[in-house]
């Protein structure tokens, strides 16, 4: 199983945040009790523009992080040219 999480900031921010509901802390800590243990079945995936407001025991679980760094101009460009090539026949390229 693949458990993907986008915008893992909002769910798995710091408990030391003060401003976080109790229901919220409660989630957190259900679900670090549950992923304590390490298994091959399951791959747990958190997407965030964030990265330093996550929780440390969650930190603590993970095993590989990867940073992908936002596109300079050219690959913005690139992404564009891509966008319009397959979704309008225009002909049309951004330079």
């Amino acid at each position: 199983m693949i458990l993907f999480v986008d915008e893992g900031d909002a769910f798995f921010r710091s408990r030391e945040d003060h401003g976080m509901s109790e229901n919220v802390r409660n989630c957190i800590n259900t679900f670090l009790y549950r992923t304590g243990t390490p298994s091959e079945k399951v791959m747990f995936i958190v997407a965030t523009n964030y990265p330093q407001v996550i929780d440390k025991a969650l930190n603590d679980r993970v095993d590989n992080y990867v940073f992908f760094p936002l596109p300079n101009q050219e690959e913005r460009f690139r992404l564009l040219n891509l966008f319009f090539s397959k979704y309008f026949d225009t002909g049309f390229t951004i330079l």
